[in-house]
């Protein structure tokens, strides 16, 4: 009953082995001490044998409606979370939110061949949230087994590897890494709202989004791309009907008219380098942003460096946008930012480098967009999760780090899973088994 409660993906293999149990083992008794078994009961209540199983109805029956009386029904739904930080509880906010979902939403994740293997988590997770909603379904999909179902799905979303997830909702997906309450919920978020577009300053020396060269953007486009991020193109005039827009590595000056389409713009600017440039400067500005003169630059042993230099970020600070992002963002140079209304984000040594205000999140670091720069995992992730957070900033600001009060899921950590079901479900009560049938 322990195995049932905690291991529900092993629920109906453990209720089947359960009831072989009950049949062998009354089958062995029937065969081999009925007759010791009745006389013992007989020996031990005398008369009074006869009451024992109405006593025990009757026992039962009374708890009940004590349990009842006594409103303790949380006895009936209790769960309790045994991972050592609470990962598979999920927030009252994700719980809320999923109750409210009204399209149907698939959730896939791609189990890994040679690494620790999540399946026992993921489900037991996704279960959590189904439960809330029927409207979500879920499968751990083996690309080696399921072939076929894997290649259709990399024929959408090419870089999806295993140990990733994929969330699809009509002809809306999205490709996430981590297995995790927060990770899954916010892509749900976006792909059921459809936030998977961005617009994309063009005509200032940006990274080409169809050249796979170095210096390109071709690479850093087709991994947001496969993420559910799409990037288009657009001129000044199209800006006001984007709710995100992204500059990224502008090396000529905007003109007057973009300038002031820019400082007139309404929605999330997302600022990838182009500090160095006077009209950007204008701009940032105007929001109470200042720009230092000095190019900041500090570098690790153990970084990648090319011709251009590069600045490694080794300090972030805590915030939702910088999720699992701990080093490796590396770049060609940065300048200082000063703003004291700024919430700082990353930066090296001392020089704050990252920062948000308001609608605007600013990144000093030069040529972190180019295709060289998108081999470092820590670029791409900074990238994405500045676009993620821009234009849909309720998939991180909904879910807190903290854990709610009310008691959640009980489990164990999976990678234990398959040893607790072979040994407790099904090597113990074999060797008792065993055991019994040698001693009658």
């Amino acid at each position: 009953m322990i195995a049932v409660a905690i291991m529900p993906e092993y629920r109906y293999r453990i209720l089947f082995a359960f009831g072989i149990y009950v049949v062998f083992l009354a089958m062995v008794l029937r065969y081999t001490a009925r007759n010791e078994i009745v006389s013992f009961y007989h020996a031990v209540f005398g008369a009074r044998f006869k009451y024992i199983l109405p006593g025990m109805l009757v026992f039962v029956i009374i708890m009940f409606v004590a349990l009842i009386f006594l409103d303790m029904r949380i006895l009936a739904t209790a769960k309790l979370d045994m991972t050592s930080k609470g990962s598979i509880s999920i927030s009252k906010a994700a719980a809320k939110y999923i109750e409210q979902l009204n399209s149907d939403v698939q959730v896939i994740y791609v189990r890994p061949v040679n690494k620790e293997d999540y399946k026992s988590y993921f489900n037991a997770l996704m279960q959590e949230l189904k439960d809330h909603n029927d409207r979500i379904t879920y499968k751990a999909l083996h690309p080696v087994l399921n072939t076929l179902e894997y290649s259709r799905l990399k024929n959408k979303a090419s870089t999806l590897i295993p140990g990733n997830f994929v969330v699809i909702s009509g002809d809306n997906y999205l490709v996430g890494e981590r297995i995790n309450e927060k990770d899954i919920v916010r892509a749900i978020n976006r792909v059921v709202n459809g936030d998977i577009g961005i617009c994309y300053t063009k005509g200032h020396g940006e990274p080409d989004l169809g050249d796979f060269s170095e210096k390109g953007g071709g690479i850093m486009y087709s991994m947001l791309t496969d993420r559910g991020v799409i990037l288009f193109p657009s001129s000044f005039e199209e800006w006001n009907k984007c709710g995100t827009l992204f500059i990224a590595d502008p090396l000529m000056e905007f003109k007057d008219d973009e300038l002031n389409a820019l400082i007139n713009y309404k929605g999330n600017v997302v600022l990838f380098g182009g500090t160095s440039l006077t009209s950007i400067r204008k701009f940032l500005s105007d929001q109470g942003v200042n720009i230092l003169g000095k190019q900041e630059m500090s570098f690790k042993d153990y970084a990648l460096r090319d011709y251009e230099g590069g600045v490694l970020l080794d300090k972030f600070y805590d915030h939702p946008v910088l999720n699992g992002i701990k080093s490796g963002v590396v770049t060609a140079y940065g300048y200082a930012i000063d703003c004291p209304d700024c919430r700082p984000l990353a930066g090296t040594g001392d020089a704050l480098l990252y920062a948000g205000k308001d609608r605007l999140l600013l990144f000093t670091g030069e040529k972190s967009s180019t295709n060289f720069f998108m081999r470092f995992n820590g670029n791409l992730r900074l990238i994405y999760n500045a676009l993620s957070f821009s234009f849909s900033p309720d998939a991180y600001m909904l879910f807190s780090d903290d854990k709610n009060e009310e008691l959640g899921l009980f489990a164990v950590s999976p990678r234990y899973l398959n040893v607790i079901f072979w040994i407790c479900v099904v090597g113990i009560p074999v060797l008792f088994l065993m055991l019994g049938i040698y001693c009658f």
